[in-house]
């Protein structure tokens, strides 16, 4: 999984920067699965209408660690890695996930896609699960928040490829929301760890220290990172970061996907 803004001139993948998207690199040129937009107060949602086409009335900054959503001078949401299968979130507005109905056209099955609230979840938190062929389950748990989940056609079949939309916001008398996007193994024989959040603030710091460690042990030479040559090769080491991926399926050893189309590679792990 990663996040990045969707680029390029085709189809529903065109109009690039409008959104940050969720991608998934199972499906192929690493297909944007949902895009993700605050939600501006007094703005009332319409009904789920797929990827936006209207430019994001907000500006994004990324670090290795970290991407933020801002509106004017505020940071009104931040997402960073908790591993390499769990995406964490926090916010002060609504955060709208959109998928797109039309994604069926690049190979997204959706009649064999579903979203759905879990019921009786172990975890005691509200979750939803998205699921889709060929082999993509990610699960959205509300840490802190509540969820509205809301489809485009309610009286159509649930398989059929309509838009969808999960929000999440602050339950009543609260000013602040707090998610974990799990991506849920699907490979035989493969132990999962029992799921454990530990508090947002570490998590953004953990990713820092693993990025900072990664580029030392790509550059070993480089004592001054702040210099003109230790701010390039901390870009370069940040290229092949955000291009490698877990062992997953016919990669048995961590790989990098050095041309993922379709992507900028704002934010990515």
């Amino acid at each position: 999984m990663c996040l990045a803004t969707r680029s390029g001139d085709r189809g529903i993948l065109s109009s690039a920067n409008n959104d940050i998207c969720l991608v998934t690199h199972i499906y192929p040129w690493g297909c944007p699965l949902f895009a993700l937009r605050p939600v501006l107060p007094d703005i009332k949602q319409g009904p789920p209408s797929g990827f936006h086409t209207d430019p994001s009335p907000f500006d994004f900054v990324a670090t290795p660690s970290t991407m933020k959503w801002m509106w004017k001078d505020d940071i009104v949401a931040e997402a960073s890695f908790q591993d390499t299968r769990i995406i964490r979130l926090k916010g002060t507005l609504p955060m709208a996930f959109d998928t797109e109905g039309k994604l069926r056209k690049l190979g997204v099955d959706h009649w064999r896609t579903w979203m759905y609230r879990v019921p009786g979840p172990q975890s005691g938190m509200e979750e939803v699960e998205f699921t889709s062929t060929p082999d993509t389950s990610l699960r959205f748990i509300a840490i802190k928040g509540r969820f509205d989940v809301d489809v485009e056609n309610k009286s159509v079949d649930v398989y059929l490829p309509v838009n969808r939309r999960i929000t999440i916001s602050p339950k009543e008398g609260e000013d602040e929301w707090e998610l974990a996007i799990v991506e849920r193994e699907r490979e035989p024989d493969v132990v999962v760890p029992k799921l454990v959040f530990p508090l947002y603030k570490d998590v953004e710091k953990g990713m820092e220290g693993d990025f900072e460690k990664y580029a030392r042990d790509m550059c070993p030479w480089q004592k001054d990172w702040s210099s003109k040559e230790g701010q390039t090769d901390q870009l370069g080491c940040y290229v092949m970061w955000t291009s490698t991926v877990r062992p997953a399926g016919y990669f048995k050893k961590e790989s990098v996907l050095m041309s993922k189309l379709w992507m900028n590679k704002v934010r990515s792990r």
